[in-house]
């Protein structure tokens, strides 16, 4: 079995929770476009990014979808659901082709059973992930549009080898709770002034440092 890349969640995992992990872990292919699970699905498993992208979404209270996140090599996802049974709150797809490591609930209560240690360090590991993700949220209720779309661009390029985001204005201005026209304005105005540069579906930083001032030292 190929060793799952922990980050993420397993990365202050110690050794011994990581054997067990990569013990009962199962391989999974998704194909680009392919559902993981959907908003609403029961959940008993959770996910590990081996290689590939996904994309997490919700539906909204009018009905549209928001894309909220990718994830990619060594990111997990639906770990909460995992320890509690309850449904997806989003929905996740493959964004390319991805190999995933599952998780199954049933084969974490066996690992506890027999090492109740390693269940009190998963709880730990959990607590401390919910923590950050409340830190990172609190963050971007005070962030506006512009240094919401810079950091989301700084993600986006950190997650291609050559450092090109593909994607459509309409697609990032999902992620940045924007209008499209807005934020085709604000990258427009980052080309002219050589902090990115911008053709169709086709985004590259120039100067990351100036997306890193336009998001403030507090946040980044």
């Amino acid at each position: 079995m190929i060793s799952p890349t922990f980050k993420g969640l397993f990365q202050d995992a110690s050794d011994g929770l990581k054997e067990e992990i990569q013990k009962i872990a199962q391989k999974q292919i998704l194909s680009a476009g392919e559902n993981l699970f959907d908003q609403g699905d029961a959940s008993d498993h959770m996910y590990m990014v081996e290689f590939g992208q996904l994309q997490v979404s919700v539906l909204t209270e009018d009905g549209r979808r928001r894309a909220l996140d990718i994830l990619a090599t060594g990111d997990s996802v639906g770990e909460i659901g995992l320890l509690d049974g309850g449904l997806r709150t989003a929905t996740v797809h493959a964004k390319t082709d991805c190999v995933l490591r599952s998780v199954s609930r049933a084969d974490l209560e066996s690992i506890f059973a027999r090492a109740p240690a390693l269940a009190m360090e998963l709880l730990q590991l959990l607590a401390r992930r919910m923590r950050l993700m409340s830190e990172q949220l609190h963050a971007a209720n005070f962030l506006n549009l512009e240094q919401r779309l810079a950091s989301k661009v700084l993600q986006l390029a950190a997650m291609e080898p050559d450092g090109i985001i593909r994607m459509s204005h309409a697609d990032i201005a999902e992620f940045v709770g924007g209008s499209r026209e807005a934020v085709s304005r604000i990258l427009s105005d980052w080309r002219n002034s050589d902090t990115i540069e911008l053709q169709r579906r086709h985004i590259k930083i120039r100067q990351p440092d100036d997306l890193a001032t336009i998001i403030g030292s507090e946040y980044f």
